[in-house]
């Protein structure tokens, strides 16, 4: 979830329709649980462009991923529960400033690590997703597959499971840091 930060009051918020101005807000409707739960809208931030919250499902990790505005310090970040902090420079560079730089996501018996960029569906039904594509594409030992805009790889590293080692899945988007999944081999 992205907050806009009112540049007047320093608090989140979201912009207006087809606008650049900032409507400060206490509650979101639409943030998943994970978000609300942070209380990022009670919270002054003074000198950030933007705040961003990663709530993770599959786990209780949280980050926030910080952009100043120019010549900007970064504010102590105190919410209601436990969070890594990241902030964006002006390059868009993206670096650590406390915890971890990704957040856990667990499915098809795997935990996932998920970076800044990296595509994780959001809701709480993977396992879901998986079983349905491997029963839609009854992969056999010894076959190939090809994950388009693969994301993290939800789908490759189960598919990887049941071709057998040594599986070949191909990825065409950016690999995750998790590229190549254990026992098999990629290309981009």
């Amino acid at each position: 979830m992205q907050y806009a930060v009112d540049p007047d009051t320093g608090r989140a918020g979201l912009r207006r329709h087809r606008s650049h101005d900032v409507q400060p807000i206490d509650d979101c409707l639409i943030a998943a649980p994970g978000v609300a739960e942070l209380g990022v809208e009670s919270r002054a931030w003074d000198g950030m462009a933007s705040v961003e919250v990663v709530a993770a499902t599959g786990s209780s990790d949280r980050q926030v991923i910080l952009t100043p505005k120019e010549d900007a310090r970064l504010p102590i970040v105190e919410l209601d529960r436990p969070v890594s902090v990241m902030r964006i420079d002006r390059q868009g560079g993206l670096h650590r400033v406390h915890g971890r730089s990704f957040v856990r996501e667990r499915a098809a018996g795997r935990t996932w690590r998920v970076s800044e960029g990296g595509f994780w569906q959001i809701h709480q039904a993977p396992d879901l997703l998986i079983s349905a594509v491997l029963e839609g594409l009854d992969p056999q030992e010894g076959e190939n597959a090809l994950d388009l805009y693969c994301g993290v790889g939800l789908f490759a590293g189960a598919l990887a499971d049941r071709l057998g080692r040594p599986a070949r899945c191909w990825a065409s988007s950016r690999p995750s840091r998790r590229w190549p999944m254990p026992g098999t081999t990629s290309a981009t």
